[in-house]
C-alpha cells in the first residue's frame, strides 16, 4: 500500500541547481519586499517604531540567511521558507486578525510548495496548523477578528485546517505534476544523449570501417600494382603506419629456410627498437615461431614495444610473419578488429608473394630459354666489328621474344638477323628459338633475304593465326659494303656514318610476317663504308607507353650520334642514352655491325675454322687495293695467303689452335703479310694435299717459315708493279 502511496506523492528535491537557483531567487525578492512592506505597514497601523522595528525584523534575518552562500542548498531553502510564512503571521497579528489576510498564510505555502522540497513543504504546513490551528484555538484573539472566530474558535480552526488541507493537496498534485513534467524532460534529454552516443559509436564505427576499408584497398593495390616482392613488401609497410600501428615489419621465409626482412616501416625511433624483432628459429618458446607453426597471430613483448606477430600463410607454407608494433598497453595486442585487420593484410600479403615468386620462376624459365636460343658469342669475322646487347623489361614485365643473330654464309656473305616475337613468356622464347634456326636454315640454304621472309612467313602461317614477328634479314658483302636487306614490320635500321651523322634506313618495308598470307617481301639495297656502324634493334628501345614513337626514334639517334667507334662502346652509350637508367616496359636488343676501316697495318685475329676464309678475303683484297695492288697481284697475294691460312687451319695443332693471327702491311714498295699459329704442323699426309708451299712460293717473292715452340710464323713478301697512292 505504501508503495502505489508512495507512487502518487512527490518525489521531493528534484530540481536541477539552474531552475532551483532561479526559484530562490524570485522568493529572495519577495521576501525582501516583505521585509520593506511590513515596518511601513506597521506605523500605517499605529504601532510605535520601536513596535514595527521588532515585528518586521524576523523577515529581513531570514532574507539574509537564505541569500548566504555559507548554508547549504536544503538549509537556505528552510529559511527562505520560515521568512515568507513568518511575513504571513505578523501581518495577521499587525492587522489585528483581519480575515483577509489570513489568505497571505496560503499564498505563501503554495509559493513554497516552488521548491518541490518535502522539509520546506511540512514546515509550512506545521506552521500554518500550529499557528492557524493550535494558536487560534487558545486564543483566538490573537488570531481571529470577527465574531464567529471568538464564538466557535475550534470550529473556525477547523474550517482553516480544512482549509490548508485542500490547498495542501492542490500544491501536491501541482508538485507531482511539475515532478511528472521534469522526469519526462530528463528521460527525453537522457534518451537524446543516448541516441546521440548512439549515432556517434555507429558514425565512428562506420568511419573505422571505412578507413579499414580504403586500407585494404590500398594495400591491394599496392600489393598488384608490382610483382617485384620488396617493392610490394614496402608500399604495404608504409600503408599500415601509422593507421593500424606505430612500426610494420615483414620477414619473409626463403628458400633455404632462412628469414629476410622484406620491409621495414614507421616512426623512426620505434623502427630502430622493433627491427630487433624476429623470430628465432629453434626456440619453440618463441611466439613469432609458434606463429609461423601454428598459422595464427602471437602476441609478443620486447624492447618495451607491444607487436601482434601475424603469419604469412601460403597454400602449402608458411611464407613469412608480418608484425603490428605499437607502444601501448597489452589491450593493442586483445584488439579483436585491429587482429583482425592484421590478418586479412597478412592474406593478402601471401598471396601477393606467391605470386610474385611464381611469375619470378616462370621469368626465370623464359630468361633461361631466351638466353639459350641467342648467340653465345658472336662470330668473329675478319674486317668485321661487330656487338650486341640484350635486356630484359623491368622486373613487373615477363620475357619477350626479343632476338638477334650474326651469321657467316657459305657464299662469304654475312646474314644479319634481329626480330622480336608477338606474345611473351615460354612460348614467345620458344617461337622465337624456331625462328632463328629457321632463319638459319634458309640463309644457308643460299637463298636471298626476301626469299628468306617470304619463306618465314608462310612457316608462321601454318604454324597458326596467333604467330607473328617483326624483324630484319640482310645479306652483308664485307668487300664492297653492300647490304641487301628487308624489313618486316620492325623499327627502322639506324646507319651512323664515319663522321658521326646518323640517319634511318627506311625502304624494303613489308608486314610482320605470320599476318598475312599474301605479303610479298623486296629488298633494298645501301652500301655500309668503311668505319661505318650500322646499328639494328628491337622497338623497347624506342617505345613505351607514356612516348611516341617518334620521340623514342629521335632519342635514339641523338644518343647514336657522334659515338663512339668501337661497336661494344657504341651500344653501351646507347643504352644509357635512350632508356636513361629506367627500366624498360618491353625487353631490348642491340645489334651493332661496323666494317673495320683499313690503314696502311692490317692485322686480324681469325678464328681457327674453314668457314672464316671468304670474309678474310674479302678484308685482304679491300686492304690490298688500298695499298695499290692491281687486280692480278691481288689475286695473287690473296692466293698464296688463303694456302697459309688453310695451312693454319689444317695443320697447326695443340691446345692454342682457336685462332691464328693475319698481319699484313706495306713497305719497300710491296707488301707483306704474315701468318702465324699458336701450334705446330703435322707433317702432311702422302696422299692428302702437301702442294701449299709450292703455290705460295709461286706468287711471292720471298717466303720464311719460322717454327718455333710458340707457333709457325709463314712470312710471305711481294713487289708491286704499278704503285698507287694510299688513301688514309
Amino acid at each position: 500500500m505504501w508503495t502505489r502511496v508512495r507512487a502518487v506523492i512527490p518525489e521531493g528535491g528534484t530540481l536541477p541547481d539552474d531552475v532551483w537557483r532561479a526559484r530562490h531567487a524570485g522568493i529572495l525578492v519577495v521576501l525582501w519586499l516583505h521585509a520593506l512592506f511590513i515596518p511601513l505597514f506597521a506605523l500605517a497601523r499605529g504601532f510605535s517604531p520601536l513596535h514595527a522595528i521588532v515585528e518586521g525584523a524576523i523577515v529581513p534575518s531570514a532574507a539574509v540567511l537564505a541569500g548566504s552562500s555559507a548554508l547549504g542548498r536544503r538549509a537556505r531553502t528552510v529559511v527562505a521558507s520560515f521568512g515568507l510564512l513568518s511575513a504571513s503571521a505578523v501581518l495577521v497579528h499587525l492587522s489585528g486578525g483581519v480575515i483577509e489576510m489570513h489568505f497571505h498564510f496560503f499564498v505563501m505555502v503554495a509559493l513554497v510548495t516552488l521548491y518541490q522540497d518535502w522539509l520546506p513543504f511540512l514546515v509550512a504546513i506545521g506552521y500554518v496548523f500550529v499557528h492557524h490551528g493550535l494558536i487560534g484555538a487558545l486564543d483566538a484573539t490573537s488570531v481571529f477578528n470577527h465574531f464567529a472566530a471568538r464564538n466557535e474558535p475550534w470550529k473556525w480552526a477547523g474550517i482553516h485546517a480544512l482549509f490548508i488541507t485542500g490547498l495542501s493537496l492542490v500544491c501536491l498534485v501541482t508538485w507531482r505534476l511539475n515532478e511528472s513534467l521534469l522526469s519526462e524532460r530528463r528521460e527525453a534529454a537522457i534518451e537524446n544523449a543516448r541516441l546521440y552516443e548512439a549515432e556517434r559509436s555507429a558514425r565512428t564505427a562506420a568511419e573505422a570501417a571505412g578507413a579499414r576499408l580504403a586500407l585494404l584497398a590500398d594495400a591491394t593495390r599496392a600489393l598488384t600494382s608490382s610483382l617485384e616482392l620488396d617493392v610490394m613488401m614496402g608500399d604495404l609497410a608504409r600503408l599500415a603506419t601509422p593507421t593500424v600501428a606505430d612500426v610494420c615489419l615483414i620477414d619473409l621465409v626463403e628458400h633455404d629456410g632462412s628469414l629476410r626482412r622484406a620491409a621495414a616501416a614507421g616512426h623512426p625511433e620505434r623502427t630502430t627498437r622493433a627491427n630487433r624483432l624476429r623470430p628465432l628459429p629453434g626456440h619453440d618458446s618463441d611466439p613469432a615461431v609458434q606463429a609461423l607453426r601454428s598459422g595464427r597471430p602471437k602476441l609478443v613483448e620486447a624492447e618495451g614495444l607491444w607487436a601482434v606477430a601475424v603469419p604469412l600463410s601460403g597454400r602449402r607454407e608458411t611464407l613469412g610473419v608480418l608484425w603490428l608494433v605499437n607502444e601501448t598497453a597489452p589491450g593493442f595486442g586483445g584488439d579483436s578488429e585491429t587482429v583482425s585487420l592484421a590478418e586479412e593484410l597478412a592474406r593478402r600479403a601471401a598471396i601477393a608473394v606467391e605470386n610474385a615468386r611464381l611469375f619470378a620462376r616462370q621469368r626465370s624459365v623464359s630468361e633461361t630459354l631466351q638466353q639459350s636460343l641467342l648467340p653465345e658469342r658472336l662470330p668473329e669475322i675478319p674486317g668485321l666489328a661487330t656487338a650486341a646487347r640484350y635486356v630484359p623489361g623491368g622486373p613487373d614485365v615477363d620475357v619477350g621474344g626479343d632476338w638477334y643473330d650474326v651469321m657467316q654464309l657459305p657464299g662469304g656473305g654475312i646474314g644479319l638477323a634481329m626480330g622480336d616475337v608477338v606474345g611473351r613468356g615460354e612460348r614467345a622464347a620458344a617461337l622465337m628459338g624456331q625462328l632463328r634456326n629457321a632463319v638459319r636454315a634458309y640463309a644457308f640454304e643460299g637463298k636471298t633475304p626476301a626469299q628468306v621472309l617470304n619463306c618465314l612467313n608462310g612457316l608462321l602461317l601454318d604454324a597458326g593465326s596467333d604467330h607473328m614477328a617483326t624483324m630484319i634479314y640482310g645479306v652483308l658483302d664485307a668487300e664492297s659494303g653492300e647490304l641487301r636487306m628487308v624489313n618486316a614490320g620492325h623499327p627502322p635500321p639506324l646507319l651512323v656514318e664515319a663522321n658521326g651523322d646518323a640517319r634511318f634506313l627506311e625502304g624494303g618495308n613489308g608486314p610482320p610476317v605470320g599476318a598475312l598470307a599474301t605479303a610479298g617481301y623486296r629488298e633494298t639495297c645501301t652500301v655500309l663504308t668503311p668505319g661505318a656502324t650500322l646499328l639494328l634493334y628491337t622497338d623497347g628501345l624506342v617505345e613505351d607507353r607514356a612516348t611516341p614513337l617518334e620521340d623514342g626514334l629521335a632519342r635514339l639517334r641523338r644518343a647514336a650520334q657522334n659515338g663512339p667507334r668501337d661497336p661494344d662502346a657504341f651500344c653501351s652509350q646507347v643504352m644509357r642514352g635512350v632508356l636513361v637508367g629506367a627500366p624498360s616496359d618491353d625487353d631490348v636488343a642491340l645489334l651493332a655491325v661496323q666494317l673495320i676501316a683499313l690503314g696502311d697495318r692490317l692485322q686480324l685475329h681469325v678464328p681457327a675454322v674453314p668457314g672464316v676464309l671468304a670474309p678474310l678475303r674479302a678484308t685482304l683484297r679491300r686492304w690490298l687495293v688500298r695499298a695499290g695492288a692491281s687486280d692480278a697481284e691481288a689475286y695473287e697475294l690473296l692466293t698464296a695467303c688463303g694456302e697459309a691460312c688453310t695451312n693454319a687451319i689444317r695443320h697447326a695443332v695443340g691446345p692454342a689452335r682457336s685462332e691464328f693471327e693475319v698481319q699484313a702491311a706495306v713497305g719497300d714498295g710491296g707488301v707483306e703479310i704474315r701468318v702465324r699459329d699458336r701450334g705446330s704442323w703435322r707433317e702432311p699426309r702422302r696422299d692428302v694435299g702437301g702442294r701449299g708451299l709450292a703455290i705460295i712460293e709461286a706468287y711471292v717473292d720471298d717466303l720464311e717459315i719460322v717454327r718455333g715452340p710458340s707457333g709457325t710464323e709463314v712470312r710471305m713478301r711481294r713487289r708491286l708493279t704499278l704503285e698507287q697512292e694510299v688513301v688514309g
